[in-house]
C-alpha cells in the first residue's frame, strides 16, 4: 500500500511504499501517486520565487518520497493552493483505489 503523509503547517507531502495494484512497471496506481509527486516538485521548483528557502525535495525509487517548501508569508495562499491541488489528486486516487492508497494527515 502506498501511504501518503500531508503536514499541511508545514507544506510537506511524503509518500512511501508500493500500491500492489499490478506488478511494478505496470502499475498504474503507483504511476498516478508518483506523477502527482513529480508535479509538487516540479510545480514548486519553478516558483522558488515565491518560497524562503530552496524547496526540500526527494524522489527515489523504492524509498521515502517527499517535497517540502516553506511559502514566502505573501506567497502562503498560492502555494497551499498548489498543495491543496495535490492533495485533491491523492484524494481521487483514495477514493477509486482504497486497498492501495492511504492519505494520513500528521
Amino acid at each position: 500500500m502506498i501511504k501518503i503523509k500531508v503536514n499541511s503547517c508545514t507544506y510537506k507531502i511524503q509518500m512511501s511504499g508500493h500500491a500492489e495494484y499490478a506488478e511494478q512497471g505496470k502499475d498504474i496506481v503507483c504511476s498516478a501517486a508518483s506523477i502527482l509527486l513529480y508535479t509538487l516538485a516540479d510545480t514548486v521548483i519553478k516558483n522558488e520565487e515565491m518560497l524562503i528557502h530552496e524547496p526540500r525535495i526527494k524522489i527515489e525509487a523504492e524509498n521515502v518520497c517527499y517535497v517540502q517548501c516553506i511559502p514566502k508569508p505573501e506567497y502562503r495562499a498560492n502555494i497551499s493552493t498548489i498543495y491543496q491541488t495535490i492533495l485533491n489528486g491523492f484524494e481521487l486516487l483514495q477514493e477509486g483505489y482504497p486497498d492501495n492508497l492511504k492519505i494520513e494527515n500528521i
